[in-house]
């Protein structure tokens, strides 16, 4: 699937959206996987769970979303340290229930590609660390790259300016 104006535009109107119960609603109603991908990779975190949780229980989220989501939260340090930290117990509720519903397998593989971004060193220590099951996490999904157009900055740079406006 091309990632045509209609999705960078339905993925622009939701990220300046400051109205949270709004794109709560939206991505609850959203069908399109790239949409909920592409909003998913640009997300500022500095709006906390709500958001990425509601990207999650979207049934049409897919592994390679999921899997991007729990790297952006910093899925390496859970997957490697596997402890909960009470100093950010909101992050920890966060990642175990979404490495758990990764590793129960309630994600589906669908057309969008997912590679982990991880050093080969890392990918080597995990294979070793990890059993089969967590397999997962260091394995490559075969499909479209949909994020490839971003390094030319169809959205990135202006979200960055949007974002810094509003603060």
């Amino acid at each position: 699937m091309n990632i045509d104006d209609s999705i960078i535009t339905t993925v622009k109107l939701l990220l300046y959206e400051s109205n949270k119960e709004h794109v709560l609603s939206a991505i609850s109603k959203e069908r399109n996987p790239n949409i909920l991908h592409i909003f998913a990779y640009n997300y500022n975190w500095d709006d906390g769970f709500e958001i990425p949780r509601a990207l999650l229980e979207n049934g049409f989220c897919e592994l390679a979303t999921a899997l991007m989501i729990f790297y952006l939260a910093n899925g390496y340090t859970y997957i490697t340290e596997k402890a909960d930290n009470h100093e950010c117990s909101e992050w920890s509720v966060f990642m175990k229930k979404l490495y758990t519903d990764i590793t129960t397998g309630r994600y589906k593989t669908g057309n969008i590609a997912f590679s982990a971004p991880l050093t080969k060193i890392q990918i080597y220590k995990l294979a070793k660390l990890l059993d089969e099951q967590e397999h997962i996490f260091i394995s490559n999904i075969e499909g479209e790259n949909i994020l490839r157009w971003q390094n030319n900055g169809i959205i990135n740079q202006d979200l960055h300016q949007q974002r810094n406006a509003k603060r």
